[in-house]
């Protein structure tokens, strides 16, 4: 199957750190509302179409990731907008997954990668988004770099 013993064991090592990152991952908690940091200047209406969009791209993602993409785009303007940077990590994160689902790959790393290094974005999201981003890195060869960011994830 193989055609050198090497490249075996990396599979089976990156195969065993993704199982550990999907467990890890599992186990955190959800965002939750109260994990919203209430913003002075940003309107009750506001805040609830970005938690709502939030849940709407959540389940979105998986069944219908190019509604998932418009959606998160719209959560990202508006969360410019408003200039809310508590929410500009979370819409990046939330674009970056679902360009992952639709298979456009060099989106969801670039989406990703800038919620990553966003700097306002919250820890419960740095686990996650790793954990994602080794998805992708594993999904296009790259698999040191898969490595690199499941460890990442397992120690955020």
């Amino acid at each position: 199957m193989f055609k050198h013993p090497g490249n075996a064991t990396i599979y089976l090592l990156l195969l065993i750190i993704l199982m550990i990152g999907v467990i890890a991952c599992a186990e955190q908690e959800p965002d939750k509302l109260a994990d919203v940091t209430p913003v002075p200047q940003l309107s009750e209406e506001d805040s609830t179409l970005l938690i709502g969009r939030h849940d709407q791209i959540t389940k979105l993602q998986r069944t219908a990731p190019d509604s998932a993409i418009y959606y998160a785009r719209k959560q990202l303007n508006l969360s410019h907008q408003r200039n809310v940077s508590d929410w500009q990590s979370t819409a990046l994160y939330n674009l970056g997954t679902s360009y992952f689902y639709s298979s456009q790959y060099d989106s969801a790393s670039f989406y990703l990668n800038q919620s990553l290094h966003h700097p306002s974005i919250k820890a419960s999201l740095v686990g996650r988004c790793a954990h994602n981003l080794g998805l992708v890195y594993s999904q296009t060869g790259k698999f040191e770099l898969a490595i690199e960011h499941f460890n990442k994830a397992i120690q955020s």
